[in-house]
């Protein structure tokens, strides 16, 4: 209801042709955002979906908060959100360079939400570290999603699923499963530790097939994350190289009750694959 009436407040009182918001806080990736320390509630996607439609949605989504740039997150958002930044990894701690975002905004932007976007990702990526953050051997990655893209490539992900499964590529998928590009906390009790890279995890599974069905759809699938999904992806460190800008959950067992709850996994059949991969990669 905050968010909501927040939205509606800045669309009276400061009227115009495009609209960012930026959301900063805790985020759980495909599990919510903007974490209330002191009551314990956060907004849960299919909510924070349901405000943006409500509210006539927005150009730009920054979400300057952990692990929110994840295909079941911005396929929930894609009708009310033209451009989605954020980070497959955990923001550093003291989020992005506001100054220097409004300072792109308003030299390079042109006002063309696209360029907003990748104004707001350049911001994060070349912000300077603090010296705690130095320390700590942190880094940057964001990417800007065009998010009425993912309508295009979830018929896509269940045609690649459909040529896997019937390939019956557990050899591969066991590989890709292991070592696609992590996101998880350093933590031993990981609350993400099912984030991994979707691209690289495709792309693994690919160079690993014996089936041409699987490669070619794989290869098509690739294609389009790189060139029609992510319009830029950035890090400042190389040991992001294997992150392409979309992640995905990944389940090392049966997948969380949950996850059904979003469109993604009502309109995909990656939920019942995540099932399948238990039983079969190996």
């Amino acid at each position: 209801k905050n968010l909501e009436d927040f939205i509606l407040w800045g669309k009276r009182a400061y009227p115009a042709r495009k609209y960012l918001l930026i959301i900063s806080g805790h985020g759980f990736g495909w599990k919510g955002v903007a974490l209330d320390d002191e009551s314990g509630s956060s907004v849960s996607i299919p909510d924070l979906a349901r405000v943006l439609a409500r509210t006539g949605g927005v150009d730009v989504l920054v979400s300057d908060a952990c692990r929110m740039q994840m295909a079941g997150v911005i396929y929930e958002l894609k009708d009310s959100v033209k451009y989605v930044v954020a980070s497959e990894e955990n923001v550093l701690g003291r989020g992005s360079d506001y100054r220097a975002l409004l300072s792109l905004l308003t030299r390079d932007s042109g006002g063309e939400s696209k360029e907003a976007a990748k104004a707001a990702v350049d911001a994060y990526a070349d912000r300077k570290l603090t010296a705690e953050e130095a320390a700590g051997d942190r880094s940057a990655l964001a990417s800007a999603v065009h998010a009425p893209a993912m309508g295009e490539l979830a018929p896509l992900l269940n045609r690649w699923i459909d040529a896997v499964v019937a390939a019956k590529e557990g050899r591969a998928l066991y590989r890709a499963k292991d070592e696609a590009m992590p996101f998880r906390d350093r933590g031993v009790n990981s609350f993400y530790s099912d984030s991994r890279d979707l691209y690289h995890f495709i792309e693994l599974v690919t160079q690993e097939s014996q089936s041409a069905e699987v490669r070619g759809v794989g290869a098509e699938l690739m294609r389009y994350i790189s060139t029609e999904l992510v319009v830029l992806n950035r890090t400042n460190s190389k040991r992001y190289d294997n992150a392409h800008g979309v992640a995905v959950y990944i389940s090392s067992r049966q997948h969380d009750p949950a996850y059904d709850q979003l469109r993604w996994a009502q309109d995909t059949r990656w939920p019942r694959f995540l099932d399948w991969l238990v039983d079969n990669a190996r």
